[in-house]
């Protein structure tokens, strides 16, 4: 698993350009035993959620990061190969 990579994101959408990169492990453990911080973030969230306040709500999951499942191929390849000749 810590040969499986990909880029992480801050949540926030319009910036595309990744933080980093995390491998397979580290995101499974931070998924089974997340920080204090972020735990308590959820549970801010989930106030939120209960109260209809989806503005405090969003601030709130703008500070979580997210992230993108995708293939990081390290190798080089020849731009011929993608000629049709």
């Amino acid at each position: 698993m810590k040969n499986i990579i990909f880029n992480y994101y801050e949540a926030d959408i319009k910036r595309s350009i990744p933080l980093g990169t995390v491998n397979l492990e580290y995101v499974l453990n931070a998924i089974k035993k997340p920080k204090n911080d972020i735990k308590h973030i959820f549970e801010q969230i989930q106030v939120a959620e209960q109260n209809k306040d989806m503005a405090t709500k969003q601030v709130l999951k703008s500070k979580l990061y997210s992230f993108t499942p995708c293939v990081l191929d390290f190798r080089l390849r020849p731009f011929t190969e993608y000629y049709l000749c």
